[in-house]
């Protein structure tokens, strides 16, 4: 394995003081790359590994300087909105340099682990007042796992507390090296049944569910979290509800299940790459009686340890 100074990973945000993330302050690191295509996805300009381009357009002042020197299709104006087509062969790091109004730029940046060590340094006076630290989400950082594994170990050994945001839909031998240096994880589990699960996010849920038995079951069992997203009519579900009830409480009884509200600012995410959001866009996040009735409803079918916060969206 190449040393971590050597080591890059494909990073698209960093979020300082962070509270949603685990818990204290915690500084969020945001990698490119996801091995699901959910249709609520509120990140999706994590979802591919490559540097995508985004059209911002608060910063747009339409001059068309951009599409005058798009030589091959690549972008055109389309009812009033800056239209990208990736595929094309353009020079995009020329077109993203020629705006004057710094309305495009690119949804990833390579950083070596002493790089991002470096940001992550400049937050350690707030970690020290309560219980915060480093959060990897994405995407899912399993995608960059020996970038992901170096940096929690740099983080482990200046004694920066770590967490990790992951589906866990990818194979153990590229998770399992990451839990010595990690002291919570937060695993998606969004549907239990896989033909469900294939159709709404792109991948059956059995690598999720073999890997929930591994850690549910073994040494790390403490320090796992469960989410399920509550998506109105496809995760919000009595039927998944009861089955993760079922799933999780045969491994572990007493298990973490947090319960994450409909985020409805994702639809806004996808103008930027684009992109049309696959569900309506007027869709709503519950209220906080209705979160408490889904939490009840979870504990009443065996999984005493389902919560919600308020607030803390999918």
């Amino acid at each position: 394995m190449p040393a971590s100074e050597e080591l890059r990973g494909r990073i698209f945000d960093i979020q300082r003081f962070s509270l949603q993330d685990g818990s204290g302050i915690r500084t969020s690191i945001f990698f490119k790359g996801c091995p699901l295509r959910c249709c609520w996805c509120q990140n999706p300009e994590g979802l591919r590994l490559d540097a995508e381009l985004i059209w911002m357009e608060a910063n747009c002042i339409r001059c068309g300087t951009c599409t005058q020197i798009a030589r091959s299709g690549g972008l055109d104006w389309q009812d009033g909105r800056l239209k990208i087509c990736p595929q094309a062969d353009e020079n995009w790091d020329h077109l993203v340099w020629a705006c004057p109004g710094g309305a495009l730029r690119f949804s990833g940046q390579d950083y070596t682990v002493p790089q991002l060590m470096d940001v992550i340094r400049r937050d350690i006076p707030f970690y020290r007042h309560g219980t915060g630290g480093v959060t990897l989400s994405g995407g899912d950082p399993v995608m960059q796992a020996d970038f992901a594994g170096a940096l929690l170990a740099a983080c482990r050994r200046e004694g920066i507390h770590t967490a990790l945001e992951t589906e866990a839909a990818l194979p153990w031998e590229r998770l399992s090296p990451l839990l010595d240096n990690l002291d919570l994880i937060f695993v998606d589990l969004k549907l239990v049944d896989p033909v469900l699960a294939r159709r709404y996010t792109g991948v059956g849920s059995e690598t999720t569910k073999d890997n929930l038995r591994r850690l549910l079951l073994g040494e790390h069992r403490s320090k796992v979290t469960v989410r399920t997203p509550l998506i109105p009519g496809i995760t919000a579900t009595a039927a998944n509800l009861q089955e993760a009830a079922a799933f999780l409480s045969a491994l572990d009884p007493g298990v973490r299940w947090e319960l994450l509200n409909y985020n409805p600012l994702a639809p806004a995410k996808y103008a930027l790459l684009g992109r049309r959001y696959p569900l309506r866009a007027d869709l709503t996040a519950y209220s906080r009686e209705q979160m408490e009735q889904f939490v009840l409803a979870a504990r009443e079918s065996g999984a005493p340890g389902a919560f919600s916060e308020y607030g803390g969206y999918a």
